[in-house]
C-alpha cells in the first residue's frame, strides 16, 4: 500500500480580510485629512491630475443622462456654488476648496468591490502626501489581524526577535513602539507606487501585442484565408484572461497538448479592435 503525502497546510496571509478593512478605512481618513490640509494652497495642476485620478476610480461612474450616484451631493454643491447663475464665479480659493472636498467626497481606500476606490485613490494619496496623515497602528485589535507569519514579519522589519507565539510578539511590538508612531508598509500609501507600476507596464504589454498582431494581419493576404498564428493569439488569450485562466476545474494532471488552432483571419482582427471584448473560444 502506498502512503500519501497529504498536501502542505496552506500559509494564512498575512494580514487578514479584516484587517485589510481597517487599513482601508485608516487610508480613508488620512486622504481626507490631507486633501483637507492643501485647502490653501494646493497647486491647480495637481488639483487637475487629481479629478482625472478620481474620473478612473472604481466607485466613480459617469454617465451621459442625469442618474443618482454616491458622489452627486458632493458635487452638485460644487456645481451651485461655483455657477450660482451660470457662469463660472473666478475665485481661486473657492474654485480650490470645492475641488478638494469633491474629491474626498467620494474618494476612498475602503475594501470594496462596489464603492471602493482602489488604485486612483492611493495614488491620490501619494500625489497629496497622505502618508503623514496616518495614525499610528500599534494597536491590539488591529495587530490581531496577523497571522503568525505575518506577525513574525512585522517585528522583524521593525527590528524586534521572532518570539514563541503571536501573542508575545503583538506585546513586544506595541511596547518597543510605545507613545511613538508605527505604520506597517502594507498599509501606507507608497506601496501603491510600485503595484501601479508593474500594473501599467502589463497593460502596454497586451496593447503592445495587439498591436502586433493586428499589423501581422493588415500585412497578409487581402482574401481573409490566411489564419493567425495559434501560439501568437494564445499568448495574448492567456494575459487578457482566456478560457482556461482562473479555472478551478482546471489541474496539472490535465493533458497540457492542445489541438491546432485555426482562427479565420477576420475573427482575429475583429477582436483586436474591439480590444479584447470579443472573446475565442475553442470547442
Amino acid at each position: 500500500m502506498v502512503e500519501q503525502t497529504p498536501p502542505p497546510k496552506k500559509e494564512r496571509a498575512d494580514i487578514s480580510g479584516t484587517g485589510l478593512k481597517m487599513i482601508g478605512s485608516v487610508r480613508t481618513l488620512a486622504l481626507r485629512k490631507a486633501l483637507e490640509a492643501k485647502s490653501e494652497d494646493a497647486d491647480p495642476w495637481d488639483l487637475v491630475a487629481g479629478l482625472l485620478l478620481a474620473l478612473n476610480a472604481n466607485n466613480v461612474h459617469i454617465y451621459g443622462c442625469e442618474s443618482s450616484s454616491p458622489q452627486e451631493n458632493a458635487v452638485k454643491t460644487a456645481m451651485e456654488a461655483l455657477f450660482p447663475e451660470g457662469e463660472l464665479v473666478r475665485d481661486e480659493a473657492l474654485i480650490r476648496r470645492h475641488a478638494l472636498e469633491s474629491l474626498g467626497g467620494f474618494m476612498n481606500c475602503e475594501v470594496s468591490m462596489h464603492s471602493g476606490s482602489g488604485m486612483p485613490a492611493e495614488l491620490l494619496g501619494c500625489l497629496f502626501d497622505a502618508d503623514t496623515h496616518m495614525p499610528n497602528m500599534a494597536d491590539d485589535d488591529f495587530l490581531k489581524t496577523y497571522s503568525k507569519p505575518g506577525i513574525t514579519r512585522a517585528v522583524q522589519a521593525h527590528g524586534l526577535a521572532p518570539l514563541n507565539t503571536g501573542k508575545e510578539m503583538r506585546a513586544a511590538l506595541l511596547n518597543a513602539v510605545g507613545d511613538g508612531h508605527w505604520v506597517p508598509e502594507a498599509a501606507g500609501f507608497a506601496q501603491a507606487i510600485g503595484v501601479w507600476t508593474e500594473e501599467v507596464r502589463n497593460r502596454q504589454g497586451r496593447r503592445a501585442k495587439w498591436a502586433a498582431l493586428k499589423d501581422d494581419l493588415e500585412a497578409g493576404d487581402e482574401d481573409g484565408l490566411e489564419c493567425a498564428d495559434p501560439e501568437d493569439l494564445e499568448d495574448v488569450m492567456d494575459e487578457e484572461g482566456g478560457e482556461d485562466a482562473g479555472d478551478p476545474d482546471a489541474t496539472e494532471d490535465e493533458p497540457t497538448e492542445k489541438p491546432d488552432l485555426v482562427v479565420p483571419q477576420e475573427l482575429v482582427a475583429m477582436q483586436a479592435a474591439m480590444g479584447g471584448r470579443l472573446e475565442i473560444l475553442r470547442i
